[in-house]
């Protein structure tokens, strides 16, 4: 059987103001990840984190890929949760592509 979340490159989005580490301006910046839903969910500042079948309490979701609108540099960061609220993104960085030889 094909799992269509893989296939079909599913994720769920956390909205957040940020400073691009780049650029150094002040941003919304949409970070994806796909450790939880994966139904292309948006979440802001101060929304729940939970669906029908899953609330997610407390937490820190690593590595969420972002980019910055104004200079487009990728970016990585830390989805914080706490009470089932997201809080917000922290440890913003620049994402360091490994060169192939």
């Amino acid at each position: 059987m094909i799992n269509l979340v893989t296939v079909l490159g599913l994720y769920d989005e956390f909205d957040a103001e940020a400073i691009c580490p780049n650029c150094k301006r002040k941003v919304m910046v949409g970070f994806q990840t796909k450790a939880l839903f994966n139904l292309l969910l948006y979440f802001e500042v101060g929304d729940k984190v939970e669906n029908e079948k899953l609330v997610v309490k407390d937490g820190i979701i690593k590595d969420a890929l972002g980019s910055c609108p104004k200079c487009k540099t990728l970016l990585l960061g830390e989805i914080i949760i706490k009470d089932n609220v997201f809080q917000g993104i922290q440890n913003i960085r620049v994402e360091q592509k490994i060169q192939k030889p």
